[in-house]
């Protein structure tokens, strides 16, 4: 690759399961973890074996803990935090417009239900606050037109919660939410612990960079986690990406595979990617 192609990749944490990263390394199914929701079983995503051979398995002492054991108990609090959520929301669903107008708040405590596609065109505002649970029609998903603005702003213990609107479904039952970069160098749109289950790509990134970082969501049972394109970039940092196709997913260059710029970077920071078939994919350019 040209030394004049900027490509920074910081990967501090990086776990996936289709590595054997050290002794007394047993894999670990989701009936182990006491999963409460959605219950499924052990996902089609994931295919790969890992498993220490029976020498490496004898009375050794721990001196710290495995990548496994530190990954299963992230995504066991991140799961209990989003079981506490919807336990909290209200059963009755209030319908979604298709098109936000104005701005549209969905209020903590609140089910939604999305029939339909719902865009949020250039200067309107869709407010997701932690705690209200969005569910998803089949083939449904959010669209941010460029110069609109999503802010999903959720709080450990209170997420921001989208999932599909069937008690059955499979990885890419629902669309995902796709944010467009817009005519602002930086937007304003923001994630933050989010909850994205059984999209066909959880959450696009696309030719934009967020005045904050995208950070701490949680994305599981999806075909795809994070899906990124360029040449714009925003900074991925400690989200959690469980048991999807693809964790993250990132491409320098736009979908039609031009437009990269060597003034652009895209920083990945202290993900945990765990039990999905890809954890990491970087796709640079011949720039």
């Amino acid at each position: 690759m040209p030394a004049r192609q900027k490509l920074t990749i910081t990967l501090m944490i990086f776990i996936c399961a289709d590595i054997c990263f050290g002794i007394d390394q047993l894999k670990l199914y989701r009936d182990d973890i006491g999963v409460v929701y959605p219950e499924k079983a052990k996902s089609p995503l994931a295919v790969s074996e890992c498993r220490p051979s029976p020498e490496l398995k004898k009375d050794k002492p721990k001196r710290h803990p495995s990548f496994d054991e530190t990954s299963v108990a992230i995504v066991r609090d991140l799961e209990e935090s989003v079981a506490a959520t919807m336990e909290s929301a209200s059963d009755s669903a209030i319908p979604i417009p298709p098109v936000i107008t104005g701005e549209f708040i969905l209020e903590a405590g609140n089910t939604y239900h999305a029939t339909t596609d719902v865009t949020i065109p250039a200067n309107q505002i869709l407010r997701h606050e932690g705690g209200a649970v969005v569910e998803w029609a089949a083939g449904c998903g959010l669209l941010k037109e460029p110069d609109g603005i999503y802010i999903a702003r959720g709080k450990p213990w209170a997420m921001c919660i989208h999932i599909p609107d069937s008690n059955s479904p499979s990885p890419g039952y629902w669309d995902g939410i796709r944010l467009e970069g817009g005519t602002a160098r930086d937007s304003v749109s923001e994630l933050t612990y989010t909850y994205t289950a059984y999209a066909e790509k959880a959450v696009i990134l696309r030719d934009i960079t967020l005045n904050r970082f995208f950070e701490n969501n949680f994305f599981e049972f999806n075909n795809s986690g994070i899906v990124s394109y360029g040449p714009r970039q925003t900074k991925i940092t400690n989200n959690v990406c469980y048991w999807n196709g693809f964790g993250i997913d990132a491409f320098m260059e736009n979908e039609s595979g031009t437009g990269a710029d060597p003034n652009y970077v895209i920083e990945i920071v202290s993900n945990t990617c765990h039990e999905n078939n890809y954890g990491i994919l970087l796709s640079g350019t011949s720039l």
